[in-house]
């Protein structure tokens, strides 16, 4: 091999590697949406839930006994149905563009932001929350489906049940833009804002403490009836 052909060698790799990074800032680039609302689902995953299954699982008692809690697989429903609405989300995501995936981000980022804000009230918080986004996932995933099948109708399927193929056209062409409108309404507005209503209400309707504002329930608890004592 001379000089010139380890050269040009270098140089196709190097474009080689320059267009392999390239790609690799342009995936993300494009998915940065999608990453930022899987983030905020590890971050209520590892942190929030553990949390709130302590506290929904366990009370403290006095420096000189024990703490008692529930043991097996309870202690893990806040994270499985966590990764059941983080999984399902993912997969509703992957299938629309701008802004389904955007407004899935804002929601995630928005429970971590309310679970943060409302140490009080995470049981049910997240529980709501995640209800509402399990929702929003399940009803993309639906109208993903509406759309696959619709695209498959052949009108001379309908022709004989509505008189004619122009016919059976004209109606199935109807019909498929009043579910696709339901559709697109739903998925952009409805559940959103939904899901921005009870944010909102929830923070008005909770004053944020001014002693502690974000100590959780069971410090809150343990504190009184320890006294402030350290066990």
């Amino acid at each position: 091999m001379n000089l010139s052909q380890l050269g040009a060698g270098l140089i196709d790799q190097a474009l080689y590697t320059v267009n392999s990074l390239l790609w690799v800032v342009y995936w993300l680039e494009d998915h940065l949406p999608l990453l930022a609302a899987v983030a905020a689902g590890l971050v209520v995953l590892l942190v929030f839930d553990r949390w709130v299954q302590q506290d929904a699982h366990s009370r403290a008692l006095r420096p000189d006994r024990a703490a008692t809690g529930v043991q097996g697989v309870e202690m893990h429903v806040t994270q499985v149905l966590t990764l059941l609405a983080l999984g399902l989300w993912v997969l509703a995501a992957l299938g629309f563009q701008t802004p389904v995936p955007e407004l899935g981000a804002a929601m995630w980022l928005g429970m971590v932001l309310l679970l943060a804000l409302l140490p009080a009230e995470r049981e049910a918080v997240q529980w709501r929350l995640k209800g509402l986004i399990l929702g929003y996932a399940l009803l993309l995933l639906a109208f993903r489906w509406y759309l696959g099948v619709v695209s498959t109708i052949d009108a001379r399927d309908w022709a004989a049940a509505l008189g004619s193929v122009d016919e059976a056209q004209r109606v199935l062409a109807q019909n498929k833009g009043i579910f696709e409108t339901l559709g697109i309404w739903a998925a952009w507005f409805a559940v959103p804002f939904a899901f921005g209503s009870y944010a909102v209400q929830k923070v008005l309707a909770n004053r944020l403490s001014l002693e502690a504002p974000f100590r959780r329930a069971e410090t809150v608890i343990r504190a009184i009836r320890t006294r402030g004592e350290v066990s």
